[in-house]
Formats: C-alpha cells, sequence, structure tokens
C-alpha cells in the first residue's frame, strides 16, 4: 500500500481532526478523542473510553449532554486548578487481533488450561516467556506502522514535541468487578515516533504477563476459556512537559469502602511513584458533604515518606521535600472536589457506573490538573454481612492481657489496608531489586513454602513480608493467607489485589523485615486501622451473622463510638437502616478523641507561661524545680513540633476538630444522616493530668470519680478557658464543616443550674444545635421534670447510675440480678415521669448493659426507651435480643485455635 492509498484509509474532519485510520470508518484500527467512537469500550477498553469521554466533554465535543452533566462541566470549569485531559488515539482491539491472529494456534498451545496449574508457579512463567517471545518476533506490518504514523503525526501537529504516555487498555478486564490495573505495561516519556511505536509493542507483549495471565485463568467465568484471543487496546495521549506533582484520587475510601468520601495519594514528580507503590505517599481524606458546601472537608491527613520520585528515571527525593507536605491542604481540597465532581459527571453518563479510581497530576507553573486515568475501583462491596472478630486477650478498648502484650512484636507501624481479619501464618521474608530479583523470587518462595510445609503440615498459611508486589509475584501471593509491605500506600497493586481476594494486608510496616522473621510462626490482627503481630498462634473467633431477612429493630440501635480512626470503617460494617441498626450514636466519647492529641488544653493556651504553671507545682510538694523546668520545656517542645506554622490555640482547635469530624463524618453523606450524640469532656482529675501538661492544671483528688468532673468542671474559672478552646473545636465542625447531625450532651450534671450555665456557654461559643444530658446521677431521675426543662433530650448512662445507686465499683464489682431489677425500675420510672410531663422529650440509653446482656436491651424496648446505643461488636446481640429471634442458619462462629484447629459452631472443621 503506497502512501496515498495509505492516507485514503483514514478521515479527517473540516478542520483537520483525525476521527480515525487504518481498516474501516466500521471497525478502525485507530480511532481519536474527535470520533465518537473512542468511546466504545469494546474498541479500546474502559480506561482509553473514559479518559476520551473527559476529553470531549470538556473541550465541547460533546452536544449531547444532560443538564446535570451540563452543570458538573461548568462546576469543573470554575475550579481554582484548570482542568484538563490530554488529547490522544486509541489502537483498538480490531488492530490487536489482526496482529495476533496468526499466532492465535501457538498461543493457545502455550495457554493451554490442561498445561497451566494455579499451584504451580513455573507453569505461568514458562507461559509468559513462550508467549511474549513469539509476539516480540513477529513485526508490525507496514501498513499497521504508517497507520500509527498518521496518527501520531496529528497528535504531534495539535501539540508538538510533547513525550506521550502510552498506556495498555483491556476491553475484557475495565469493568466494575475485574480490573487490569497494574498487569500491562504503560511507558510514561516516550518522544517521537519510534518510541511509541516500540512502546505499543511492549504494550502488546505484556498482555501475555504472567500475573495477568494468572488473574485470567482463575476466573474463566469473566475471561472465558480461550486465554489467547482476549481483547486488547493501547491509547497514547499527550503528557505535560513538566509535572510537579501526581497520583491518585478515589471517590470513595478504599480501606472502609465507604463511597462518602475522597482519598488523595500524591508524591513529587509522576504518578507512576504512587501507583507501583514504590513510595509512601502523602495521603488526605475528605468528606464530600462539606466539599459540595464549599466547606472545609479535611477529615484526615498523614505524611508520607516520598523517598523517591519519578520523571522517567528514578531519584532520591531530598530530606526537605520528604519531611513537608508535597502540594497544600487547599490544594488538595481542590483535587478531591474535582474528583467528586467527576465521579458524579460518570455515575450521570451511566447509571451503573461506580466509584472512581482517577490517575491526575499537577503543573503549577500552568495551574493545571491534568487528568491522566479513570477506571472503577473494583473493591467496593456491601454485603448484607455482619462480621465480628475476636481475639483473645484483646479487649474492646484494645487492651492486651499479660500474655498477648508478651507475645507482641510489632505494633502501629504501617496501615492495614486490605480486608479485614485476623489470621495465624509462618512468615516468608524475601526482599531484593531488579532483574535477578524477579528471576528468582519464585524459586526461593517455594522453596521456602516447601520448608514450611515439611515442618507444619499443608494446613499452615505462609505470610509474605516483602518490600513492596508486584503483578508478576500474583502467583506467589495466592498462596499467601497475608501480605506485609515496607513500602507502599492504602491504593498501590497490594491492597488492591488482597481485597480482590479475600485478604488481610498491611503497607508501610516499618521494621517488618527485623521483627517478623522468615520462618517465625505469628498471629495478624488485621482489624482497625493499624496492623499488630504476635509471635505465635493465638486462639481468634469469627462471629458471621447474614443478615438478609432478619427482622428489624423496633427502635433506632445506634453505636458507642470514640475512634476517629476506625469510624469510617465501623459505619460500612455496622449501618443497616433496614434493620435499623447502626444508626449513628448515642455517645461519642470526647475524651478519648482529645487524648489523640496527647496534650492537656491549658497547656495549650498557657504555652508561653508553662514553666510558671510548672513552678507552682514545687512549692506544693509534687515537683522539684528540676522536673518543674524540664517538664515544661518538654510540653513546649511537644505543641511547638505538632504547630508548626499555626498558634499553638489553632492547632488544637483545627486538630480536635478533624478528631471530631472524622467519627461523625460517616454518619452525614449525600447518602446518610443519622445523628450524631457528642459527650462534651467528661475526663476525670486523673485523667486530664495525664496529658502532656495537665499535672499544672488539674489538682490531686482522693475519688476523681466523684471529683471535679462533668459539667460543674466546666463552670471554675480556669475550666471556663479549657472549655472554650474545646467549644471553639466543636463550633468549627459545625459551622465551618457543615456537620449539623451533631446534637450535643453534657455529662454528670448535678444541678439544673449547672446545665443552664453550660446551655449559655455554649451558645456564647456560637453553636445552636439541641443540647442533651446524661441521666447518670440519682438526682437527674429524682428531680427529673427539673431536668427536663433545662435540656432538649438526654441519655441515660447506664454505667455511672449503677455505680451511684448503689456505691460499686463499676471497673470490678459484682453486678447482682436485683441491682439491674432496681436499675429497671428506676429507668421506668424515669420513662414514665416523661410520658407524664414532657412526651416529646427524646431518652435514650447508653453503657455496657444493652451491650452484654440481649435481655435487658429488650426489657428497654418494652419499657418503651426511644433509642439505645451498643458497642460495634454488640450490634447483632442487641438485635437479636430485641426481636426474640434465633440466628439459625444464619451465622457461624469459627473458632481458630491456638494449636491450629478450626472449630465452626463447635464441630471440628
Amino acid at each position: 500500500m503506497n502512501k496515498e492509498q495509505m492516507y485514503a484509509a483514514c478521515e479527517f474532519d473540516s478542520e483537520g481532526n483525525l476521527l480515525w485510520a487504518g481498516g474501516t470508518a466500521e471497525k478502525p484500527w485507530i480511532v481519536s478523542t474527535y470520533n465518537a467512537g473512542i468511546l466504545n469500550k469494546d474498541w479500546v477498553g474502559g480506561k482509553s473510553a473514559k479518559q476520551a469521554d473527559i476529553f470531549r466533554k470538556l473541550n465541547g465535543l460533546d452536544s449531547h449532554m444532560s443538564p446535570k452533566a451540563q452543570e458538573i462541566i461548568d462546576s469543573l470549569k470554575n475550579q481554582p486548578l484548570h482542568v484538563i485531559a490530554e488529547n490522544q488515539f486509541a489502537v483498538t482491539d480490531y488492530a490487536y487481533q489482526l496482529f495476533i491472529a496468526p499466532l492465535l494456534p501457538e498461543l493457545r498451545k502455550f495457554l493451554d488450561r490442561n498445561i497451566l496449574d494455579l499451584q504451580n508457579n513455573e507453569s505461568f512463567s514458562t507461559a509468559e516467556k513462550n508467549c511474549q517471545d513469539l509476539i516480540r518476533k513477529v513485526e508490525f506490518s507496514t501498513e499497521f506502522v504508517e497507520t500509527v504514523r498518521v496518527a501520531f503525526e496529528w497528535l504531534d501537529k495539535k501539540n508538538p514535541n510533547v513525550p506521550r504516555a502510552v498506556r495498555s487498555t483491556a476491553p475484557s478486564e475495565d469493568g466494575g468487578e475485574f480490573s487490569g490495573s497494574g498487569k500491562y505495561s504503560t511507558k510514561l516519556r516516550q518522544f517521537g515516533f519510534e518510541e511509541v511505536l516500540n512502546a505499543i509493542k511492549a504494550c502488546f507483549v505484556s498482555r501475555f504477563n504472567r500475573g495477568a495471565l494468572h488473574y485470567q485463568f482463575s476466573a474463566p467465568h469473566a475471561f472465558g476459556e480461550d486465554l489467547a484471543s482476549l481483547s486488547f487496546a493501547v491509547m497514547v495521549q499527550d503528557m505535560q512537559p513538566s509535572i510537579d506533582v501526581a497520583g491518585t484520587i478515589f471517590t470513595a475510601d478504599t480501606q472502609s469502602n465507604h463511597s462518602g468520601f475522597v482519598e488523595i495519594n500524591f508524591t513529587y514528580g509522576l504518578g507512576e511513584a504512587v501507583v507501583s507503590g514504590r513510595v509512601s505517599s502523602d495521603s488526605w481524606i475528605f468528606a464530600k458533604r462539606p466539599l459540595r458546601l464549599k466547606k472545609d472537608g479535611l477529615i484526615d491527613f498523614k505524611l508520607g515518606e516520598k523517598q523517591e520520585y519519578f520523571d522517567g528515571e528514578w531519584h532520591k527525593n531530598t530530606p526537605e521535600n520528604s519531611a513537608k507536605k508535597c502540594m497544600s491542604d487547599e490544594t488538595a481540597s481542590t483535587l478531591s472536589t474535582i474528583g467528586m465532581l467527576l465521579g458524579d459527571l460518570f455515575r450521570e453518563l451511566d447509571a451503573e457506573s461506580i466509584e472512581s479510581d482517577l490517575e491526575a497530576a499537577i503543573n503549577f507553573k500552568t495551574n493545571t490538573i491534568i487528568i491522566t486515568q479513570q477506571r472503577a475501583i473494583t473493591t467496593l462491596k456491601h454485603e448484607p454481612v455482619h462480621r465480628k472478630f475476636t481475639l483473645d486477650g484483646l479487649n474492646e478498648d484494645g487492651q492486651e492481657n499479660a500474655t498477648l502484650e508478651s507475645a507482641l512484636l510489632l505494633k502501629s507501624k504501617g496501615i492495614n489496608a486490605g480486608i479485614p481479619s485476623i489470621t495465624h501464618g509462618v512468615v516468608i521474608s524475601l526482599f531484593g531489586e531488579g532483574a535477578e530479583f524477579k528471576r528468582d523470587f519464585e524459586k526461593k518462595f517455594n522453596e521456602k513454602k516447601k520448608q514450611i510445609t515439611d515442618k507444619y503440615g499443608d494446613k499452615i498459611g505462609v505470610i509474605l513480608v516483602t518490600a513492596m508486589t508486584y503483578p508478576w509475584m500474583e502467583p506467589s501471593m495466592e498462596q499467601t493467607v497475608a501480605c506485609i509491605t515496607t513500602r507502599g500506600g492504602k491504593n498501590d497493586h497490594t491492597p488492591i489485589w488482597c481485597k480482590e481476594h479475600g485478604l488481610p494486608c498491611a503497607v508501610s510496616v516499618k521494621g517488618a523485615p527485623e521483627f517478623l522473621k522468615d520462618g517465625s510462626l505469628i498471629t495478624y490482627y488485621g482489624v482497625g486501622d493499624t496492623p499488630a503481630f504476635y509471635e505465635g498462634r493465638h486462639q481468634y473467633s469469627v462471629t458471621e451473622t447474614q443478615l438478609e431477612g432478619l427482622k428489624p429493630s423496633p427502635i433506632p440501635i445506634r453505636l458507642i463510638v470514640s475512634d476517629a480512626s476506625t469510624a469510617r470503617s465501623v459505619c460500612t460494617r455496622s449501618y443497616f437502616p433496614s434493620l435499623n441498626i447502626g444508626r449513628g450514636s448515642g455517645l461519642v466519647r470526647w475524651e478519648m478523641l482529645a487524648a489523640k492529641l496527647r496534650v492537656h488544653p491549658m497547656a495549650v493556651m498557657n504555652y508561653s507561661t508553662l514553666e510558671n504553671d510548672f513552678l507552682q507545682l514545687v512549692g506544693q510538694g509534687r515537683m522539684t524545680k528540676e522536673e518543674a523546668v524540664k517538664t515544661a520545656e518538654s510540653v513546649a517542645e511537644f505543641i511547638q513540633t505538632e504547630s508548626g506554622e499555626l498558634s499553638p490555640v489553632d492547632w488544637y482547635v483545627k486538630a480536635l476538630a478533624r478528631e471530631i469530624a472524622g467519627i461523625v463524618s460517616p454518619y452525614y453523606t449525600d447518602d446518610i444522616n443519622e445523628p450524631m450524640v457528642v459527650r462534651l469532656p467528661d475526663f476525670k482529675t486523673n485523667e486530664h493530668a495525664d496529658l502532656l501538661g495537665g499535672r499544672a492544671y488539674e489538682p490531686v483528688e482522693e475519688n476523681p470519680m466523684l471529683g471535679d468532673r462533668g459539667a460543674g468542671k466546666y463552670l471554675g474559672a480556669y475550666q471556663k478557658a479549657f472549655l472554650a478552646i474545646d467549644l471553639k473545636a466543636l463550633a468549627y465542625v459545625i459551622n465551618d464543616m457543615g456537620y449539623t447531625n451533631i446534637h450535643i450532651e453534657v455529662p454528670f450534671v448535678r444541678t439544673p443550674d449547672e446545665m443552664k450555665e453550660v446551655a449559655r456557654l455554649v451558645k456564647e461559643s456560637g453553636i445552636n444545635i439541641p443540647l442533651q444530658m446524661m441521666f447518670e446521677l440519682p438526682v437527674n431521675i429524682s428531680r427529673a421534670t427539673e431536668f427536663f426543662k433545662v435540656s432538649d433530650g438526654g441519655q441515660i448512662g447506664s454505667n455511672d447510675l449503677l455505680q451511684l445507686e448503689f456505691g460499686l465499683d463499676r471497673s470490678g464489682g459484682d453486678i447482682l440480678p436485683w441491682h439491674i431489677q432496681h436499675l429497671q425500675s428506676r429507668i421506668e420510672n424515669l420513662i414514665q415521669e416523661r410520658n407524664t410531663t414532657k412526651p416529646e422529650f427524646h431518652l435514650g440509653l447508653c453503657g455496657n448493659l444493652p451491650s452484654t446482656n440481649p435481655e435487658f436491651a429488650k426489657w428497654l424496648v418494652d419499657a418503651g426507651i426511644d433509642e439505645f446505643s451498643v458497642t460495634p461488636d454488640a450490634l447483632i446481640p442487641a438485635l437479636l435480643g430485641v426481636t426474640g429471634e434465633t440466628p439459625d442458619g444464619k451465622q457461624n462462629i469459627t473458632v481458630y485455635t491456638a494449636e491450629g484447629e478450626v472449630f465452626v459452631n463447635g464441630q471440628k472443621a
């Protein structure tokens, strides 16, 4: 075919824009962004189609948008950063199939399902080598080369001499359940036609990567029996000459699968550093609802190490850049808003679209954000199942007994990023880099696994510990029960693969090579935000309840929650409105949120006079002068370090606000609006003194449980000052972040006048929302009518009420049946008084009793309580208690013993 004939096999529009080239208009080899055919996923794959869709809409090439879609596009155009998607052309599956057709008989021999074996890694390595060697030997046809040249010259004319990204895009895999992410080649910063053409060939070769083959082989229901002829395409995309920062935008929190959030993972240079997992990136979590209201949506930030950056080559980062954020919170907020809007756009265009995994980059010189890729998040699953994990020796507050504590190897290092779980396993530790490590990995893994089997038998699992995982490791990863990496983040290859395969994993676990020794038998606790590892096997159990078909609770059963880091996960595991359970919280413990800041609020307010404040303790005989000066210096240093460029008070307010918002935000989203009852500080003096700087401001009391606490503590001279800073944080959450689902609760109210005064202080701080109180003192019940007049609702605090009624030590006192009976009579009297004098007064209960006693929960409903709250683990027993239902056939309790035995519902498995 001569050049004139070649140019006849293509079409340009009236403005000289390429529409298609090669083949025919109905079956083109190449399509461009100016041809609506590029939106056909069967031609070009979901990655290319969605990227082209963004380009077309941002550039006014789509005239058939709905009003809502046009509104979203207009919002994107009005962002502080200019939003673009780069121009591209796509090599279609038609072109790929023509290339591959003569090779299919040979490829099918190499990929015979009778030869490949999921338990034999080497079978996939052999298949990879044979298939890729065959592909490499075949030259592109002259017709194909000239077709690519036509497309490249058109693209280069529109944007001359810029680098290109050449990306694999798989029509057979870019969906909501299966993802080709990371399994095929992407070549960045390709210059000129020859480099682009060679990169297209490299992508074709990567279609037969062993990780991809293993993935496809394991899911014949999705990919069919013929692995040789699966569809495939390649996109060739402009790149910015200069990129400052890049990474991923997820329109859901991938750790909890909660869709009310946007997660940003960014670092310096190109995004390859983030998606490969090679660096620990900076990570932001924003809540969508405040973003929609144009308010502060930042919930959490974690500073990554950012060890390296990639600009086409890898470079070590400077210590200065590693130690600071790669971009400002304001820029991250804009990124989150853009990601949220793009997620809205995709759902508007496709009703079946799910949350999005976006890759993006920023050029600060041109004030531009470039959306480089979009695909579906494949790990968002919310099954109607409730799982409770229990590790022997670990209580509900995360405290270990002596036995478990003595076995602790490593804790609070890294992030749990896979499926929540507990598991036993023997460590296989493999570290290295480069071609030699890749070549020898499988062999070493298999050798170590055989040694483990010889020693422990074939029923023990293995836990892979390595720097980071890659798709080519997947045949080995299939044989693990968990993966632990020392690098990477929540959204690189390791967590995505582990979630898709139902496994726990932890990433960025510093110290793993030193403490998780090769060949050691360990217990991995992968529930919650951070992992814990224990030497040996420790018994644990999993209670799994199928919720479908269960009777709903007649009243809301809410939660007692105190940990912002796990709030999103707790919500997705426990929020089932159809059953009327997990519906917000009747008790958010302020003390546990404030304790995360580690410092007493008065120490923050008195930062400039800390030394003088501590020297007061010398005269009281509570410190020596040397101790006072040293302690004051230490506290001041901590506050200065944490505050950074902010004033100490501004830092404290913002940090505490983030903690509060972190715990209430999962329950106030586009789809959820549940009340969160935040109890004001109820620190006892000894607890408050334990915070940094606290000893200078808290008295020593013989009985702190009955001392300066609750409402009365807020009304002293200095106490009003620290309450003011706490209320400033709460006002910020309500007014500046928009969380109007918050209800405030005042603890330990001794008199109605105390409640009135606290209400006045709250209102003066700019907070105008309902103010409830705790009914936890006998006087609150005996004088209930008076307290009804000064509050908007209340929660019965059964723990303190039981203690004060009987003089019991609630931490260890024996609770007898007649104690419960008397408490019930008191609660009954309170409910009757409410019904008679103020029936609109909303009354709930929170405490240990309904969490540990389902019969008591049932009694509460019968007595006429409006709601009650339990700990998350007690949610299902409480539901079954109030409905009287038995979980026959719907609940399995599996126990994994320290001896390695497994029992299901009491029967040995």
